[in-house]
């Protein structure tokens, strides 16, 4: 005899439904040890449902655990039904899952159309991974004749064929397309009340005979009602159209009512500047008459008002507006004319603070945003300003513990009051500093650890921004922590007539929680192990919420995923939460190229196509080409995430390159085998084997130390390197640094006829002076020392510096030292090198900015000929233009 629990949830009857099941099972199967689990479903396997339910062979059967199993995998959204067989067995109790999984889509192809791909799909809206149904497939077909339709495609027919794919429960959508004919432009009428000849509403309307188009009909009748709005028509109607399809001619002819209602004119009059020849716009930008389609009395006052307001704003301190209305009934007219004297405008002369007795003038003058006029630039007052700086001024008062300050401002004039002098009045009070910090239901953590994570300490200014944001901070704190349900709450305990205060926090713990079970929708393309294995959380962890925020931000670092949402799959109170990650793919393959003019490399481009998730298994692909009129390069680029199922990157590349330097042609073919990994956030590591062949071409007399640098060398290499990275902004830094080291060992057992250790240096820091301002300084340095039976370091791998990227002002590879690396003015390039590059960078506009900059450096024959004095040095300044992919 079968037991059946059945649990059948219905997606087409809400979007959350309560979970409806029966249950039909006695109590002597209770307790007894389950001893098979078997399932029914397209894709899942038995691993998968133990994975998602967490049921074992052995367990206990219950009843009451297996219903808690199946309301989470409810909640993923990932099944229409499920049910449970559970069948008594010789020395237990028998499951059976039984899944009927929703479809989601996994590639559409379009065929028929003339239309392009995107406008179709975009019809559709239906997008690859989204759950498919045939009440999906209705809604989707209605929005794809719709648009045919106000195309002009009246009978246009549309199939579709469903592809069942066999990994995961997607389908392939094929759609084919027959548009028919497409309906020409007929007649067009206009009727009612229009004010306008018939041959001018045509002309503004501007469309002609040929095929319908919705599209162009809506913006002809927009362009009528600019035309009637610009001409004072406020509460013209226009429309709706109406359409006649005359199906055996395939054309459509089209009525337009028209009401044009009552014209207003406006004027504006009165002593006040004109500034420019657009001078009317900002006035009837204030008006509120076109915007509300009304000339009603508050409609007007309050147009009044707002005019005022503008020129107060503007440093006319004293204008004055009014209004008046005339209206000819008779001619369907209504004439506003807005009487304005502005008076002169009020230039600020000077800016004072009173009462200030704590903070000095100077910080105050800081955070202010109004200025005085000066010798080249006028400032007039602005009362928005002022009154804004009040407020800032009062906020910073209070952050520094001046809880019962004031400010107010008092301007005056002179006769003539065009000119004023601003006076800032304070009030400060007494400070109110922070006596003692407590901390109440704390077990897990001590007072003086919440104390260092709150950031707050003893004898600070209270300021009530920081104590409530220590809250966040405890926290914070706890939910790292797995108290996901903690909570922190604070009084203030003022004193000595608010000269202190004391800080309580009450803390209250709760259990901890722990990390479910994880489930994963929404991916048709990508196998599952490939995104969650990027996960910082696993279940029975404690429950993070900044793991989970972490974890985000990984998969979104993969490049092939446009939006991802892990969530809990309720809301409910629960210290064991099961989590729902939700993923939207993007396209993962791309072709991208780009151009340029450079002063060493003339006309330079490059052409690269790439796939950053092969066959859904995160290995990524790159091929790529750079010319310019003084280098070819073509690469090769395979990367292997999760190298070993460890957490670093394999990969492997390869290479040819033919470069034009000052004394020598360099060709290069070669690859690359290694492995990178991220230590930190900030800090990363490789580990890199080159394997090239090097020939230096057309070699200059000079630049020969020996008979190898005529002849092709190969080179063997193993390069570890590390990099700590702490800028805030890796195209556009304004904080941190960048520094880091690369060894490259060349020797015989590398398979290298070359042997030599190479050493480079480099580190970089950024440092934001004010606003406007950032210094950036940067050194490098190389040393190469050769070994064994090498007689030198081939041309290939020796140090040369000069050029727009090391020492600007002097051409590429130009700069030595006269008679050892730089003979009779040509580069023979060293083992040694020192490179120094300081900028000040300033902020012009939001992306333009002005760079003066300092270069210095040098190669020497050998590290022990290295000397100060032989430092080149060039200066001078430059533009710098900040773009998405860095600065130009």
């Amino acid at each position: 005899m079968i037991r059946i629990l059945a649990f059948s949830l219905i997606l087409f009857l809400s979007l959350f439904p309560p979970p409806v099941y029966s249950l039909l099972t006695d109590l002597d199967l209770e307790g007894k040890p389950i001893t098979s689990i078997s399932v029914s479903a397209r894709t899942l396997t038995t691993q998968d449902v133990s994975r998602m339910t967490g049921l074992r062979i052995g367990m206990p059967f219950s009843t009451r655990e297996i219903q808690k199993t199946l309301q989470p995998l409810y909640q993923t959204g990932l099944f229409k039904d499920i049910r449970i067989e559970a069948e008594p067995s010789e020395n237990g109790v028998a499951l059976k899952f039984i899944f009927t999984e929703k479809v989601f889509i996994a590639k559409i192809h379009i065929a028929g159309h003339t239309f392009s791909t995107k406008k179709i799909l975009k019809a559709l809206d239906l997008h690859e991974g989204e759950e498919f149904s045939t009440e999906t497939w209705k809604r989707a077909l209605s929005r794809l004749l719709n648009f045919y339709h106000r195309q002009g495609y009246f009978q246009p027919q549309i199939t579709l064929n469903t592809l069942p794919q066999a990994r995961k429960n997607t389908v392939d959508l094929e759609i084919q397309i027959r548009q028919g004919n497409r309906a020409q432009l007929g007649k067009i009428l206009f009727t009612g009340n229009r004010a306008f000849p018939d041959v001018l509403l045509y002309f503004t309307l501007g469309v002609a005979e040929g095929s319908y188009d919705a599209d162009r009909i809506e913006k002809g009748l927009d362009n009528l009602n600019r035309l009637y709005q610009n001409r004072g028509y406020i509460q013209v109607t226009i429309g709706p159209p109406e359409l006649t399809y005359d199906e055996k001619k395939q054309e459509v002819s089209i009525t337009i009512p028209i009401e044009s209602g009552t014209q207003v004119k406006v004027y504006f009059k009165g002593k006040f500047e004109k500034q420019t020849f657009s001078w009317r716009k900002p006035l009837e930008d204030q008006l509120l008459i076109k915007e509300e389609r009304s000339i009603e009395t508050n409609i007007l006052e309050e147009s009044r008002e707002r005019l005022e307001r503008y020129f107060k704003n503007q440093g006319y301190l004293f204008a004055k507006v009014s209004y008046r209305r005339e209206d000819q009934p008779e001619k369907g007219l209504v004439n506003v004319t807005f009487e304005i004297e502005s008076g002169n405008p009020a230039l600020l002369m000077s800016i004072r603070f009173e009462g200030n007795q704590t903070i000095t003038t100077k910080n105050l003058k800081k955070v202010i945003q109004t200025q005085i006029t000066g010798i080249l630039i006028p400032h007039v007052v602005q009362e928005k300003t002022i009154e804004a700086d009040i407020k800032t001024i009062q906020a910073y008062y209070q952050n520094q513990g001046f809880l019962q300050s004031h400010v107010k401002s008092t301007l005056s004039f002179n006769p003539k009051k065009d000119r004023a002098n601003l006076t800032f009045q304070i009030e400060e009070g007494v400070q109110t500093l922070v006596d003692q910090i407590e901390f109440e239901g704390n077990l897990i953590s001590s007072d003086s650890e919440l104390l260092i994570v709150s950031g707050l300490r003893s004898r600070m200014p209270y300021d009530i921004a920081r104590v409530r944001e220590a809250e966040f901070k405890i926290l914070s704190h706890y939910s790292q922590r797995g108290y996901a349900y903690a909570q922190v709450s604070h009084t203030s305990e003022f004193k000595d007539e608010n000269r202190g205060v004391n800080l309580h926090y009450q803390i209250t713990e709760d259990q901890p929680a722990f990390m479910g079970k994880i489930f994963l929708q929404g991916n048709t393309f990508t196998e599952d192990h490939v995104i969650l294995r990027e996960l910082l959380i696993h279940p029975n962890d404690p429950y993070d919420e900044e793991k989970i925020r972490l974890s985000v931000q990984r998969l979104y670092r993969l490049g092939f995923l446009g939006e991802v949402r892990l969530n809990p799959t309720t809301e409910e109170k629960q210290y064991v939460r099961d989590l729902l990650l939700s993923v939207k793919e993007r396209k993962a393959g791309a072709v991208e190229f780009g151009f340029g003019y450079g002063e060493e490399e003339r006309f330079r481009g490059f052409v690269e196509v790439s796939h950053r998730n092969l066959f859904g298994t995160g290995r990524r692909l790159s091929l790529r080409n750079e010319l310019s009129t003084i280098e070819q390069k073509y690469t090769l680029n395979y990367k292997e995430p999760w190298f070993l199922s460890l957490r670093m990157d394999g990969r492997a590349g390869l290479v040819y390159q033919l470069e034009e330097l000052k004394t020598f042609d360099k060709r290069t073919f070669g690859g690359t085998v290694g492995i990178d990994k991220s230590f930190t956030e900030r800090t990363k590591g490789s580990l890199q084997y080159q394997y090239e062949q090097n020939k230096c071409e057309d070699i200059e007399d000079v630049a020969v130390l020996t008979s190898e640098d005529r002849e092709r060398i190969t080179l063997g290499s193993l390069s570890p390197s590390l990099v700590r990275d702490s800028r805030d902004d890796p195209f556009d830094p304004t904080f941190g640094s960048v520094n880091g080291i690369i060894i490259k060992d060349a020797a015989k057992f590398l398979s290298s006829e070359s042997q030599f250790v190479k050493v480079t240096l480099q580190s970089s820091w950024y440092r934001s002076l004010n606003q406007w301002l950032i210094l950036a300084l940067s050194g490098r340095a190389g040393v190469a020392q050769k070994f064994g039976e090498t007689e030198a370091i081939h041309c290939s791998e020796r140090f040369f510096l000069g050029g727009r990227s090391t020492i600007r002002g002097y051409s590429r590879d130009s700069v030595g030292v006269p008679n050892q690396t730089l003979i009779g003015g040509k580069p023979t390039g060293g083992n040694a090198m020192l490179l120094f590059n300081g900028e000040l960078r300033f902020r012009l506009l939001k992306r333009l900015g002005l760079v003066l900059f300092v270069d210095g450096g040098n190669v020497w024959v050998e590290y022990p000929d290295i000397q100060l004095s032989d430092f080149k040095y060039s200066t001078g300044a430059g533009i710098r233009f900040n773009t998405p992919v860095g600065p130009l």
